[in-house]
């Protein structure tokens, strides 16, 4: 019901006020950025004869719920038997209901992935996304371009091998962050047994969500450090973020391509990551940080990173010069204002 009132009933409506604006405006172009406005944008522009672009973000073009995760592993990743799991939250009761209302899902979805079919342009935000979009959507050509990021402000913090006072640390060692939901697909489960590699390691989450007990438990059970500081403001986690000796990210789903990542490596701090999603886009494994396969591979590539100074400083050093090659604004800002320029060219 959500998605009837948030989609096939407002679509038309934010149609017929973006044409509106674009014609008061004199728009040379309208880019939807988002599910709820790229199938309303794509709309406006095709009444007025202006150019599309869309940017795709997450999976929401084939995912009712955007995140493609794959609940059953015995289950065909997004067959019908996969989509009722997923959209009942595996609560048995309402599967019947799911299921019956499968058609709806599947015509939503076709709505949604015609809008991208009739743009002009469509961005993905990584290589991952982008093959995900092609494999998909028979006749979709999307091209890539990354978010971009704050360099400089991200950057700016200084590195510094000590924690503030405020946050908790003592006389232990190395100190490893994590920064974001604590929640199964971000991996949240999977920080006790990773510390549990590197004994003298205290860990810092900077996030809340419902495994926050489950972490405080895990943690204690195995003797790590924690620091559960709960969601903090965005300049003091560019602050951790430079006082840190690693970053933590073990996500188990396919991040598209995550803020969290180029932020850490603007700060010229190394990260461990599960290879998942478009996160090989952002770290170069063994170059400008370390990727994994499988999480209890964890715990053990943290261990070594954190025992190798000299390692830890190139790998920083590199990732730095990585995003501020590849994920600037003054980079990235160019390539959309191309693409807006051909798409401009396609319509005369």
């Amino acid at each position: 019901m959500r998605g009837v009132v948030r989609q096939e009933r407002f679509w038309p409506r934010f149609a017929r006020f973006l044409a509106a604006l674009a014609r008061r405006t004199d728009a040379d172009l309208i880019h939807g950025q988002h599910l709820l406005s790229i199938p309303a944008a794509v709309a406006a522009g095709r009444a007025l004869g202006l150019p599309t672009v869309a940017t795709v973000r997450d999976y929401w073009p084939i995912c009712p719920i955007g995140t493609r995760l794959q609940r059953c592993p015995t289950t065909a990743h997004c067959a019908p038997a996969c989509q009722v799991c997923c959209l009942s939250r595996d609560r048995a009761a309402l599967r019947p209901i799911v299921r019956a209302l499968l058609p709806y899902v599947r015509a939503n979805l076709a709505r949604r992935q015609r809008a991208l079919l009739d743009a002009d342009r469509t961005i993905a935000v990584s290589n991952h996304v982008a093959g995900v979009l092609r494999a998909a959507i028979p006749g979709l050509a999307p091209v890539v371009i990354p978010n971009f990021i704050d360099v400089p402000a991200a950057g700016g913090g200084a590195r510094s091998p000590a924690w503030d006072a405020d946050v908790g640390r003592g006389a232990r060692g190395h100190t490893v962050l994590y920064v974001g939901k604590l929640e199964e697909h971000k991996g949240a489960d999977l920080l006790p047994a990773a510390l549990a590699a590197v004994p003298d390691a205290r860990l810092v989450v900077a996030g809340d969500g419902p495994l926050a007990a489950a972490v405080r438990r895990g943690c204690a059970a195995r003797g790590v450090a924690l620091d559960l500081l709960g969601e903090r403001p965005h300049d003091d986690v560019l602050r951790l973020m430079g006082e840190a000796d690693a970053l933590l990210f073990p996500a188990r789903w396919e991040e598209p391509l995550t803020r969290t990542l180029l932020e850490a490596g603007a700060a010229g701090l190394p990260a461990v990551a599960l290879a998942t999603g478009g996160t090989p886009d952002i770290i170069a494994d063994g170059e400008t940080g370390v990727l994994v396969d499988h999480p209890a591979d964890l715990g053990p590539a943290l261990a070594a990173l954190l025992s190798d100074p000299a390692r830890r400083e190139r790998l920083g050093r590199a990732a730095r010069a990585r995003i501020a090659a590849h994920f600037a604004e003054d980079v990235v800002v160019p390539r959309v204002e191309a693409l807006y320029r051909e798409g401009r060219r396609s319509k005369v």
